[in-house]
């Protein structure tokens, strides 16, 4: 991921229409996703992180080593720290 996303970028992205989140340094698009996330809080709980960054959630939640492995899936780094 050679592009970064600042944090007022990242802002712009925050409905769930348009939906984008930071974890661990990592821009993730969550547009689709969100309307299938399987874990704790569904759909709702990334909606309500959108524009955001959500790794300190996402680590609390403990997620699966599955669930570890869609991070490869980033669009951008963040231009700012976790």
């Amino acid at each position: 991921q050679g592009r970064v996303v600042t944090v007022e970028e990242l802002e712009k992205h925050s409905t769930p229409e348009d939906l984008w989140i930071a974890v661990e340094g990592k821009v993730y698009d969550m547009t689709k996703y969100h309307k299938i996330h399987p874990g704790f809080g569904g759909p709702g709980i990334i909606v309500k992180n959108a524009g955001m960054d959500a790794s300190a959630g996402f680590r609390k939640a403990k997620h699966s080593p599955k669930a570890k492995a869609i991070q490869v899936c980033a669009v951008a780094r963040a231009g700012f720290p976790p």
